[in-house]
């Protein structure tokens, strides 16, 4: 069952959780006993405290079709208190670094990335979500990045000042995502 999960992640609906306790996900003892301390919790319907799940659904629009279309990620602007990862605006103006070679475009809009990924936001690649879970040393886990990228044309000088027109790839950043 895992192994089809992990062929067809955006294909599923999954849910990961991580369960902390009040001194954090990792214990008293730190993260090297972590593992070895686990304990399996089982629900006693006549116990005082009990874990429990709290599942929320709402109706989907009977106007919309029946397919959903995924999250093609979020917009933001400086003055968003949104934390999750974004796609925020970003105008480079090439006068500023002082590249005089280039004639058009002076300035263009380039967006960037930045944000949290909580798990709630599936990355990209299953080994993100694999390598997140297994809590290695050193790693942040998902982080956001450019997940659609597209190109500009420019007009400058090349090295023996003839004008050159090209397109360039992967300048503007499209959609964010984790990964």
């Amino acid at each position: 069952m895992v192994a089809e999960w992990f062929k067809h992640p955006r294909d599923n609906l999954g849910v990961a959780l991580k369960i902390s306790g009040p001194t954090g996900p990792t214990g008293p003892t730190g993260p090297s006993n972590h593992r070895r301390n686990s304990k399996l919790v089982e629900t006693n319907p006549g116990a005082e405290y009990a874990p429990y799940l709290e599942v929320q659904t709402q109706e989907l629009d009977s106007r919309r079709g029946a397919r959903i279309k995924r999250n093609v990620g979020l917009n933001c602007d400086e003055a968003s208190q949104e934390t999750r990862c974004c796609r925020y605006k970003l105008t480079v103006d090439f006068e500023k670094f002082g590249w005089d070679w280039i004639i058009a475009p002076k300035k263009y809009d380039a967006n960037y990335c930045s944000g949290d990924c909580p798990m709630a936001f599936l990355p990209a690649y299953p080994n993100t979500h694999i390598v997140s879970l297994a809590e290695p040393p050193n790693n942040s886990g998902p982080c956001c990045a450019p997940r659609k990228l597209s190109e500009i044309t420019m007009l400058y000088f090349d090295n023996e000042y003839q004008i050159v027109f090209s397109r360039l790839p992967g300048m503007v950043v499209e959609r964010c995502g984790c990964s």
